[in-house]
């Protein structure tokens, strides 16, 4: 009751974990790229006076607007190990990212540095409909997840993932343990879907890659292949901006860490 959004319902108000400065406010559906006047009424500080904010404090916010050709990437620093298990335990997984930047393919560059972990999200908007096998590959290990609505069961599950949901009701694809290798042919490893997956044309699929570093190069990427392409494996490359989306701040500095080609 402290809180009102015009347009809105506040269902909620929590702390932050991370920080207890902030609350988070749980709404009803924002409408994209739509200006939101949010006023605070009656919250007191921590102090022992219990300072009281000033009455009909205002803050005017743009909702986030779903940009075509990108996706999110979220930075976790100085957590040790190889394994994605290692980013899961860590406590600022996955609501406390250290930076957070935007890639224009599913190529997540190498050079960010040692000891780290990285979760990437948006969607795949596939070109044609068909049957489409996934491709992963990295440096040190990943996992990626896509929202196809099914588990098959010829799946090989990673040891931290004990069903087929990740978060945000994805389902898993296929993962990377160790580093490096080339994409792979279906069949031959982990690393690739065992079997094709069915989409739709032009419909968003939510997607999360998690990727962790230990030391060395620091890199990941994702590729797919209709069923019936004949493309080798190992030619393949990372799914283009073309077939990608994610939902951001338009007023928040877009900063792009792949560099263009000539």
């Amino acid at each position: 009751g402290n809180y009102a959004i015009p347009g809105l319902t506040i269902s909620a108000a929590t702390l932050y974990a991370a920080d207890n400065r902030i609350v988070v406010l749980s709404t009803s559906q924002q409408t994209e790229a739509t200006d939101y006047t949010l006023t605070v009424n009656n919250v007191t500080d921590q102090s022992a006076a219990g300072n009281v904010i000033a009455a009909d404090s205002q803050y005017t916010f743009t909702s986030w607007e779903l940009v075509p050709g990108y996706l999110t990437v979220e930075y976790y620093e100085g957590i040790g190990g190889t394994a994605v298990a290692d980013l899961r335990a860590s406590p600022k997984f996955p609501d406390s990212p250290d930076s957070t930047v935007w890639i224009d393919a599913f190529d997540l560059p190498n050079g960010h540095g040692d000891n780290y972990g990285a979760r990437v999200t948006g969607w795949l908007i596939p070109p044609a409909s068909g049957d489409y096998y996934f491709f992963s590959r990295s440096d040190d290990a990943s996992q990626l997840f896509v929202n196809v609505g099914f588990l098959n069961p010829d799946t090989t599950l990673p040891p931290d993932i004990t069903d087929d949901r990740s978060g945000a009701n994805l389902d898993f694809m296929c993962w990377e343990d160790g580093c490096c290798a080339a994409f792979l042919e279906p069949g031959t490893d982990d690393a690739t879907t065992p079997f094709e997956t069915a989409l739709i044309a032009d419909q968003r699929y939510a997607v999360t890659f998690l990727m962790k570093e230990g030391g060395g190069g620091d890199w990941g990427q994702v590729a797919w292949r209709e069923f019936n392409d004949t493309t080798p494996a190992a030619d393949l490359t990372p799914i283009p901006g073309a077939y990608l989306a994610t939902y951001m701040d338009t007023a928040t500095e877009l900063v792009i860490v792949n560099q263009p080609t000539d």
